[in-house]
């Protein structure tokens, strides 16, 4: 029984989110909508201002003890599941409905992907 509680943990385990290889056309596309995104926002909104305020790139080091990097499939963004967690505890949402404001909010796009700079 230890035997196989070791294997279905072993397979539980999951990569480090991988960084998307963009080609050029990808690359200038992702800043064509990027713009499009902050000319729809208020700057002055309160999920604009946390995402400014939050360190990302201290966060993914911190989360990224966790991921192992020789099997499973890669991970989602952990800015992406650090958003989603905060949206879905501070609207009180279920998952299915933290997805669809996604879809559907410019601010919670905006605290889940876009990148500074």
């Amino acid at each position: 029984m230890q035997v196989s509680d070791r294997k279905r943990h072993e397979t539980l385990q999951i990569k480090r989110p991988m960084k998307p290889n963009k080609s050029a056309v990808e690359e200038h596309q992702g800043h064509l909508f990027q713009m499009e995104l902050m000319r729809m926002i208020n700057p002055e909104h309160s999920l604009v201002k946390l995402a400014a305020s939050v360190d990302w790139q201290a966060m993914e080091e911190a989360f990224g003890a966790f991921f192992c990097s020789n099997n499973g499939r890669p991970g989602i963004p952990t800015r992406l599941m650090v958003a989603l967690h905060y949206l879905k505890y501070t609207y009180d949402l279920g998952d299915e409905s933290v997805i669809n404001g996604l879809l559907e909010n410019p601010y919670w796009q905006y605290l889940s992907f876009l990148e500074k700079g």
